[in-house]
């Protein structure tokens, strides 16, 4: 017998005290809910309006533990990726902002033991 596609609603979601603002987020996305597809055209459509709702979360507390390592190790190679870009943009991003960031620290420390001294010698 074969069995029919597993569902996702809004109700499934309040059994798992899902946050009202995935909730709402889920109902914009699956007004009717969602039928999981597993392959063709449908899932690519699927996943493109999933993008954005809480998917991890969902993965946590939808999935049983086979389930979930299955989904674990599918997203390692893309979460890997992610992580790896966020790292070079951080490095980035504290490289361009040193030379400000210390010159607004000695700026802030001159300025605090100018008025320090001020306060002291009125």
């Amino acid at each position: 017998m074969k069995r029919s596609a597993p569902r996702i609603t809004v109700t499934l979601l309040r059994q798992f005290d899902a946050c009202d603002s995935g909730i709402d987020a889920f109902r914009e996305a699956f007004p009717r809910g969602l039928t999981v597809a597993t392959t063709g055209p449908g899932r690519a459509r699927q996943a493109k309006r999933a993008t954005g709702l809480d998917t991890r979360w969902a993965a946590g507390v939808l999935l049983d533990a086979t389930a979930y390592a299955a989904y674990r190790e599918a997203i390692a190679p893309a979460r890997a990726a992610h992580d790896e870009a966020i790292a070079v943009a951080w490095a980035a991003y504290r490289e361009a902002i040193a030379t400000a960031y210390a010159a607004y620290q000695e700026a802030d420390a001159v300025a605090f033991l100018d008025a320090f001294h001020n306060q002291h010698n009125r």
